[in-house]
């Protein structure tokens, strides 16, 4: 697996829109669409009139937002599905509050994640970059994110990897053992006495009786 980071906000909409209108299979569905469209599912409520929303949408990045809180890649994630929304409500004719969040219901073969480090200063009047470090793994696991049907999904290959990671584990612990076992054995450790008369034997030499 390999991360590369870039400035998403400058590369992607301009790449993205090139590619979806160049690459479109037969039934003109665009290859980013297929590539990189990630799809979420969203639940929001409104506690004053008890009216609740659905709606299912496409985006392309599964965006981390950064706050003072945040210092690890997850932790972004769970923030930014989050969701509260202004809407027209028909109860109560003008504009509520919703709220809720979002689930991943579609996964696709490569996952952006963008880091939203650019946010608008109202006093000021201009974006500005937040500058704080997150941590991110080398592999990224999603199903918290899931909706319950897709976790349903996941679950067979999520268990058929865990057995085959438990089994590269154990053949390497394995491995190990025997190699500890087979290691180099200490040679043996002679007094002075036999020590010279293991070397005379080693050389042919053998011991006289005396004359009569």
């Amino acid at each position: 697996m390999f991360f590369y980071c870039v400035p998403l906000t400058q590369w992607w909409p301009a790449a993205g829109i090139t590619v979806t209108f160049a690459l479109q299979d037969a039934n003109g569905k665009s290859a980013v669409d297929r590539l990189f469209g990630l799809k979420l599912h969203t639940k929001l409520k409104c506690e004053e009139t008890g009216e609740e929303f659905e709606e299912d949408s496409t985006v392309y990045t599964l965006k981390c937002n950064i706050s003072v809180d945040v210092n690890y890649l997850h932790q972004g994630v769970a923030l930014a599905l989050v969701e509260d929304r202004e809407k027209n409500s028909a109860q109560a004719d003008r504009l509520v509050l919703f709220k809720g969040s979002a689930k991943i219901a579609e996964l696709p073969p490569y996952l952006t994640v963008q880091l939203v480090r650019f946010f608008y200063k109202v006093d000021v009047r201009q974006k500005a970059k937040i500058l704080r470090k997150v941590t991110f793994p080398m592999e990224f696991d999603v199903y918290d994110y899931c909706t319950p049907e897709l976790q349903k999904q996941l679950a067979a290959p999520r268990l058929a990897l865990k057995d085959y990671q438990d089994k590269v584990a154990l053949e390497r612990r394995s491995a190990k053992h025997l190699k500890a076992e087979d290691g180099p054995k200490p040679a043996p450790v002679l007094d002075a006495g036999s020590s010279s008369s293991a070397a005379a034997a080693a050389a042919g030499d053998v011991d006289m009786k005396d004359a009569d």
